[in-house]
């Protein structure tokens, strides 16, 4: 029997470690989609397809023992909307049956029940858009952004200075962000309103939350 085909179509520079086997350049028509996959992930392949293209293939796709994919979909769709020939995979010999059907939904569902530390992300996000990498290619809108601001207790993002300002206007301008419970964000709201209506602000900054803000402290310092 003739095995030169399958011989060519098999990865190369494999790496095995137990049941787990590392494949770094494995064909993408070697691959085989999941029929049932419960997750949709259409709306996400331009941004993972645009991930891949800046940051590289860095996760392989999660195969059983018969190539079909249990974790990856998207990287895979990316992948071929990229026009790729190989992708990086890893094959799990007992990942067959039920496991393959709980760890296909298991690393789906996980990954929805953490959250963001809300200030960290935004200073993550300042910086990053200060370097040129706007969020919009970590796959957030800006409707996302001021779901998430404002799920948290934060003043809206266009309360807040644009992001990247404060590296480009100088070291003395500098922005904060805080987290406040619901009633809390309505009283700040409502003190920096009532700061903004005493007048105009002398002074070369020109952001007016920022202004109303320090009037407010000025008369607790």
């Amino acid at each position: 029997m003739d095995n030169s085909d399958d011989k060519k179509n098999q990865p190369t520079e494999s790496k095995q470690n137990g049941r787990l086997k590392f494949f770094p350049n494995c064909p993408v028509d070697k691959l085989t989609p999941y029929q049932r996959n419960p997750r949709r992930n259409e709306d996400a392949i331009k941004t993972v397809a645009k991930s891949l293209e800046k940051y590289g293939f860095n996760a392989p796709i999660i195969l059983d023992p018969d190539y079909v994919i249990c974790v990856g979909h998207t990287r895979f769709k990316a992948a071929q909307q990229l026009g790729l020939d190989t992708v990086p995979v890893l094959v799990v010999d007992d990942l067959t049956g039920d496991r393959f059907k709980g760890y296909n939904i298991a690393d789906n569902q996980t990954g929805t029940i953490s959250d963001w530390d809300i200030p960290n992300l935004w200073l993550e996000l300042q910086e990053l858009e200060a370097a040129g990498m706007p969020a919009a290619d970590m796959g957030f809108t800006k409707e996302e952004i001021d779901k998430l601001l404002a799920g948290a207790g934060i003043l809206d993002e266009d309360d807040l200075p644009p992001m990247g300002s404060g590296e480009e206007e100088g070291p003395e301008y500098q922005t904060m962000t805080f987290t406040l419970r619901h009633e809390q964000a309505l009283i700040v709201r409502e003190a920096l309103a009532a700061s903004k209506e005493k007048g105009e602000f002398d002074g070369p900054n020109k952001n007016p939350n920022g202004n109303a803000l320090t009037r407010i402290c000025e008369a607790y310092k």
